[in-house]
């Protein structure tokens, strides 16, 4: 059993914390090279067993892990307990509303066009970034909310290649999945270079 996930995740813990507060579900992916990682996900999973179990395949937050040991051994230490008592208090925090400053929806008008938001999206994007300003003890939501949400809504592209962990399937961009073990690597190879064809196009 792995102990300490928050200093082995800290970018997944950090997505987890902002899901409890706001209610949000989580997705978690992981690379294709990350051999360990279903094992390693079963593991999460138990740890946050009872405190966070709204893990699903296409949730409101998705995150992508990768092995502990890239993690730098500098990242200061927290525990599961120091991430719950920070939700409790931010609980107590205010709520923004959705209004943003013309910082914030200039980047998120920005983001729309460049890298093709749906509407949805856009709207689970500053529903989170509400969260995150809640958690920071912000009255309003700021650019660096935005920012965060941002990245938390994965857009991967169409060349990317990366595992679902809740369910077993390989997915290449946000196009096609295919469930895990039906496809050889030379398959995959074929998908991605299809696909990449129509990013050259646009």
């Amino acid at each position: 059993m792995l102990t300490n996930l928050p200093r082995l995740y800290p970018n997944l813990f950090r997505a987890l914390e902002i899901a409890k507060l706001g209610k949000h579900s989580v997705s978690i992916m992981f690379q294709p090279e990350y051999k360990e990682g279903f094992d390693d996900y079963i593991q999460i999973k138990q740890f946050c067993n009872g405190w966070f179990d709204n893990f699903i395949s296409n949730g409101d937050i998705t995150i992508e892990i990768v092995k502990p040991n890239s993690y730098s051994s500098k990242i200061p230490s927290e525990s599961l307990d120091d991430i719950k008592t920070r939700i409790v208090q931010a609980v107590h925090n205010t709520k923004p509303t959705a209004v943003l400053d013309n910082a914030s929806e200039t980047l998120l008008k920005t983001a729309m066009k460049r890298l093709n938001i749906s509407s949805i999206q856009h709207q689970n994007i500053i529903n989170i970034a509400k969260t995150i300003a809640q958690l920071e003890g912000e009255p309003s939501i700021l650019p660096q909310h935005i920012a965060e949400s941002m990245q938390y809504n994965h857009i991967f592209q169409y060349d990317t290649t990366y595992l679902t962990a809740e369910i077993p399937t390989i997915n290449f961009g946000n196009m096609i999945t295919i469930q895990h073990g039906n496809i050889t690597n030379e398959m995959a190879s074929q998908a991605i270079e299809y696909l990449s064809k129509f990013t050259s196009e646009n």
